[in-house]
């Protein structure tokens, strides 16, 4: 049975770029077969800037489950302060705990590089986020994204 609710730290507008593990890959490929670039550091992200309760949504809508109750209730927001105590004990009694400190602290500040950083350092586009999540956008959803 799933929970009444879906707890999201903060306001959930802290800004993510997520990357398809294969165009990471493509990234690393490039970066040790080219000897040009040895000892360089490149930022890498996808092509799409969005908030840490885009992104839930989103992976709770690509499962196709009433996650956490999600399609009944809104997103409940906690400050990470709230669930820090918990994270903590959860980082050192489990394997792969649920939330971790240092994930709480990443909240703080924006994950972000530029959205052209993978197109100027390695000469191709990665792939949106959307797409790889077999995600249908519903027209409204991600006003931002949108377009």
């Amino acid at each position: 049975m799933p929970a009444p609710f879906l707890i999201i730290p903060g306001d959930g507008t802290a800004l993510f770029q997520p990357i398809a593990v294969d165009d990471v890959g493509r990234c690393l490929l490039a970066a040790v077969e080219d000897p040009q670039r040895t000892g360089q550091i490149y930022e890498v992200g996808g092509p799409d800037q969005v908030t840490l309760e885009e992104i839930t949504v989103a992976v709770a809508q690509a499962i196709d489950k009433e996650w956490f109750g999600l399609s009944k209730r809104k997103p409940l927001h906690l400050d990470p302060r709230m669930i820090l105590p918990g994270a903590l004990v959860m980082d050192k009694l489990l394997a792969n705990p649920l939330v971790t400190p240092q994930q709480l602290n990443m909240l703080a500040k924006a994950n972000v590089t530029r959205l052209d950083a993978v197109h100027t350092a390695f000469g191709f586009d990665p792939k949106p986020m959307w797409g790889n999540l077999g995600y249908l956008k519903r027209p409204g959803l991600f006003p931002k994204l949108a377009a």
